[in-house]
C-alpha cells in the first residue's frame, strides 16, 4: 500500500526507526544534486517514489544495519579532527535502547532522505581545491542556506535553472544588502504559521520592505515544503517479503552493481 509523510515527519524517525539495510549502496550525492533537490520540492517537482522495507523482533535484530550519513565528509581520508563526520554510513552492531525493535528500512530513497537529513540537521565538509588532505585548515565544514532575499519569479542561467538561491556555506555567512542568507535546518523550529509569519516579519523589518514579498515567498515555500507538502510517497513492504528483498532491491535500483546475498545477513 503506498502511503505519504512530509519530510518534517520523517526527520525525526531517520536514525531512530528508519535505518539502511546492509544492501544498500553509499551516499554518493554531489553538493549540486543535494541543493537541486531542496529547490525542486520547494517547486512542487515530483521526486520519485521510496521503498521501505518493515521488519520486527529477531529479524530486526539480525539483519545488517547502517545508520544514515548526518556530518557528511566528502573524502574516506581526513584529519583525525574531523571524527564526528562520516564518508560511509556508520554500521550498527546490535539493537540498543536507542533503537526500536521495529524497523524501518531504506530499500530505495536513500539519497534523497540523506539529502535531506544533511541539508536539514547535519553539515557538509569539503576540502579545497588541491589542498592537503591531512591538513585540517584545508577543509571548511558548511550547513545549507537559502538567500531569502533572492528573487524566487527567475531561475538561474546555468544548465540547473534552479529558482530558489540554495547553497552549502560556511556557518554564519555574510550578509549583504542584497543577500539575507538563512539555516535551511532552522525552519524546524517555526512550528506553524503564525510563527512563519512573525519569523517573515521580522526579517522584513530587518532588511526593509523593498525585499518583503521575495522574503515571504522564499520562507513561505521552504516552510511548505518541510510541513505540508506531503511528497515522501512509499510503498511498504512486509516481513513476509524477506526471502524476495535482494530482488525487489535490485529491480528498484537497476543498473547499479549486482549484489550477493551474503549482504543480506
Amino acid at each position: 500500500m503506498t502511503q505519504s509523510r512530509t519530510i518534517e515527519q520523517m526527520i525525526p524517525r531517520i536514525n531512530d526507526d528508519v535505518l539502511l539495510p546492509g544492501i544498500q549502496r553509499e551516499f554518493v550525492w554531489e553538493p549540486d544534486q543535494m541543493v537541486q533537490l531542496f529547490d525542486s520540492v520547494m517547486r512542487g517537482y515530483p521526486i520519485g517514489s521510496f521503498l521501505f522495507w518493515e521488519i520486527s523482533g529477531a529479524e530486526a535484530e539480525n539483519r545488517m544495519k547502517y545508520k544514515f550519513i548526518k556530518n557528511f565528509i566528502t573524502e574516506g581520508t581526513f584529519p583525525n579532527e574531523f571524527d564526528g563526520k562520516n564518508f560511509r554510513n556508520p554500521k550498527i552492531n546490535e539493537i540498543t535502547a536507542e533503537l526500536s525493535n521495529r524497523l524501518t528500512l531504506v530499500l530505495d530513497g536513500q539519497q534523497r532522505l540523506t539529502t535531506f537529513y544533511i541539508g536539514l540537521k547535519g553539515s557538509l565538509t569539503e576540502r579545497g581545491y588541491r589542498l592537503r588532505r591531512e591538513k585540517p585548515e584545508s577543509w571548511t565544514e558548511k550547513k545549507l542556506y537559502i538567500d531569502l532575499l533572492s528573487d524566487p519569479s527567475k531561475t538561474t542561467d546555468d544548465k540547473k535553472k534552479m529558482k530558489y538561491r540554495l547553497e552549502f556555506k560556511q556557518p554564519v555567512p555574510e550578509q549583504s544588502d542584497s543577500e539575507y542568507w538563512y539555516e535551511v535546518g532552522n525552519i524546524l523550529s517555526i512550528n506553524n504559521r503564525d510563527e512563519l509569519f512573525d519569523f517573515q516579519k521580522r526579517v522584513v523589518e530587518d532588511v526593509g520592505e523593498a525585499y518583503s514579498n521575495n522574503i515571504r515567498r522564499n520562507s513561505e515555500e521552504l516552510w511548505r515544503a518541510v510541513y505540508e507538502k506531503e511528497i515522501i510517497n512509499y510503498f511498504e513492504l512486509g516481513s513476509n517479503h524477506s526471502d524476495d528483498i535482494l530482488d525487489i532491491f535490485v529491480r528498484a535500483n537497476e543498473g547499479g552493481t549486482q549484489l550477493g546475498k551474503e549482504s543480506l545477513s
